[in-house]
């Protein structure tokens, strides 16, 4: 079981700049939310892609891996 996993995420820039991560969470470790909860998460501090791994002041949330659509 992966910890604070993100499924269905999108990254999203806000008006004034800062960068959030919107989707459903499972095994929330804070017991903040159900699983498949839609949120979004505080401000992201950095995200690695390759390890597909966000930091936000207060969580670190696994990105559940997206497939690539090319035309």
């Amino acid at each position: 079981m992966i910890p604070n996993l993100l499924k269905n995420w999108t990254v999203e820039t806000w008006w004034d700049g800062s960068v959030v991560i919107r989707g459903e969470i499972y095994n929330d470790t804070k017991g903040r939310f159900k699983d498949g909860t839609y949120i979004h998460t505080s401000r992201v501090l950095f995200i690695d892609f390759e390890n597909r791994v966000a930091r936000t002041l207060n969580s670190i949330y696994h990105l559940e891996e997206r497939e690539v659509y090319r035309k």
